[in-house]
């Protein structure tokens, strides 16, 4: 499960590289000058940010990524606090049930 977890989280990475130098590409392609360099994508958030300065800047437009960028850290955000939550009330349950019974004897 773990691996399968690790190679998701790889597989989205690699993805969100591929998309920011389609997007770099698209953006040459509609005459934008210079767009933002697509290679910044290998350290996350600076592409996403850098493009959205630099857009706005060549083009007056360009305010949906931001958009976009702001709802989907705020739902990332969310996700990870429920599934910790989860995971401490689970870990709180089994560990009062170990203390119930007086030890855990596998």
């Amino acid at each position: 499960m773990v691996v399968g977890i690790m190679l998701l989280g790889w597989a989205v990475y690699g993805f969100s590289v591929w998309f920011a130098y389609l997007d770099h590409r698209e953006l040459r392609n509609r005459g934008i000058d210079r767009p933002f360099p697509w290679p910044w994508m290998f350290l996350s958030l600076v592409y996403p940010i850098g493009r959205i300065v630099v857009t706005i800047r060549r083009t007056g437009t360009g305010w949906g990524p931001l958009w976009g960028l702001i709802a989907t850290q705020v739902v990332g955000i969310m996700v990870a606090v429920v599934i910790s939550a989860q995971i401490t009330l689970a870990t709180f349950q089994f560990l009062s049930t170990i203390a119930r019974y007086g030890g855990y004897s596998g």
